[in-house]
């Protein structure tokens, strides 16, 4: 099964590796932590196929060589490890609020294409009508319910809620 995982992170390292000029600056950090990691995840997945299917005693689950096992296990879960909290670490923080108020991020090396993917007008749009919304019923008030009425499946029949003054 991790084969199989395995192949279609390649695969989609590859499709990606096509549109690496539009991945912005920090963000190709981490696709470069992606691909460097790829021979390290190949050989620790190796050793695993080897140490369930193999009779050589060298990768026996039983009583591997320990040279096997840190050479071809250990050393690589470090260095990905490792790998990816450096460049976790060091990717500039997206903040949702620019997103949110409309600001575009060209001090983070935004394309023509990522400006126009993210088009801020609707959530703009979308605020002034919320905004619009609270000073509606700040105006008009909220008179309270008042009580259920109804007796059974005739849900709201008799009740009386919300009603703008």
């Amino acid at each position: 099964m991790l084969v199989f995982i395995y192949i279609g992170l390649f695969l989609l390292t590859m499709i990606t590796a096509r549109d690496f000029n539009k991945i912005t600056r920090g963000e190709r950090r981490m696709f470069v932590a992606i691909v460097l990691s790829l021979p390290f995840i190949a050989v620790r997945i190796l050793y695993g196929i080897l140490s369930q299917f193999s009779n050589s005693k060298t990768f026996s689950m039983m009583n591997p060589q320990i040279w096997a096992r840190v050479l071809m296990s250990v050393i690589e879960e470090f260095v990905v490890v490792i790998m990816f909290t450096i460049v976790g670490l060091t990717i500039p923080k997206f903040s949702g609020d620019m997103a949110r108020t409309g600001i575009q991020q060209a001090s983070r090396g935004s394309s023509p294409d990522s400006v126009t993917a993210c088009q801020t007008y609707p959530v703009q749009q979308g605020q002034q009508a919320y905004q619009g919304q609270q000073a509606h019923e700040g105006r008009q008030g909220y008179q309270g319910y008042q009580g259920y009425q109804g007796t059974g499946p005739e849900l709201g029949s008799g009740r009386q809620g919300y009603a703008p003054a």
